[in-house]
């Protein structure tokens, strides 16, 4: 059963699921956004977060997506993306898969060659080094270091460069 969303409720019986918050409400009250929900379900059930193609900011929906350990996901048609104008459905623009198809390619060929082992492991631990910069750890010790920034960064002797992420694989 794949699910859009899903509270506990719906978890007990889904299997996939997709288009989970990466980001926080943004209240006042919010500093950053943690990634709570996905550390508890990681490794138990497969999910992602928005369409990557559907996002005002791709490159940042697939960093959200690698810092919080979610599956890519795009969502697409064969037809123009002309073809949705004027009807009910003009919010998912973007759609026609031919646009996409070479990026999202090496997206997913660069996700599962780096991060494809850690799909059924837990996270561990999540840490916002800097406004910019965060740290997802899983459970054997691999660790993915995800930089926002317009600009390289070195933390800890280790660059990540601007607009990217770096995995530091652990011990299996």
């Amino acid at each position: 059963l794949a699910v859009q969303g899903a509270n506990v409720y719906a978890l007990q019986a889904a299997n996939t699921m997709f288009n989970l918050p990466n980001l926080s409400s943004e209240y006042y009250v919010t500093d950053a956004t943690i990634p709570f929900y996905q550390m508890v379900i990681h490794g138990l059930i497969p999910y992602s977060g928005e369409a990557i193609n559907q996002s005002g900011d791709p490159q940042t929906s697939y960093l959200n997506a690698i810092e919080f350990g979610a599956g890519l996901f795009f969502r697409w048609m064969y037809a123009e993306n002309s073809a949705m104008k004027d009807i009910y459905f003009e919010n998912l623009f973007s759609l026609n898969y031919s646009a996409w198809i070479n990026d999202a390619t090496t997206m997913y060929e660069r996700y599962n060659r780096e991060l494809g082992h850690t799909a059924s492991m837990k996270m561990v631990d999540h840490d916002r080094i800097s406004v910019t910069l965060s740290r997802t750890v899983y459970e054997d010790g691999t660790t993915v270091y995800v930089n926002y920034a317009d600009t390289s960064v070195t933390y800890n002797g280790i660059t990540i460069n601007a607009k990217d992420y770096k995995v530091i694989k652990g011990v299996a």
